[in-house]
């Protein structure tokens, strides 16, 4: 998901803004449904430069890593592996 303002400034050629992409992912398996689900946000900012007088548009946007957590805490496993059924978690993706 995407969540952003924007605000035109000098005469509308040049757009700035702002906001955040939220992820929600979940590892499911066949037969046993949700094994993990996990949610995470990062913040975004962009630009774009448009010039009344030219048929040309050109933009930027940059954007920080989304860094997700599990909604439901998982601890790991007696060899110090954190898992969701059979699936190995990474430390981060």
């Amino acid at each position: 998901f995407h969540a952003l303002v924007a605000h035109a400034f000098v005469d509308d050629q040049v757009v700035v803004g702002a906001g955040a992409r939220v992820v929600y992912a979940d590892i499911s398996q066949s037969g046993t449904g949700t094994l993990l689900s996990m949610t995470g946000a990062g913040p975004e900012v962009g630009i774009v430069v448009k010039p009344n007088d030219r048929p040309f548009r050109v933009g930027a946007t940059i954007r920080a890593p989304v860094r997700t957590q599990p909604v439901v805490d998982v601890g790991p496993d007696s060899t110090g592996v954190r898992r969701a059924g059979a699936f190995v978690l990474p430390a981060r993706v």
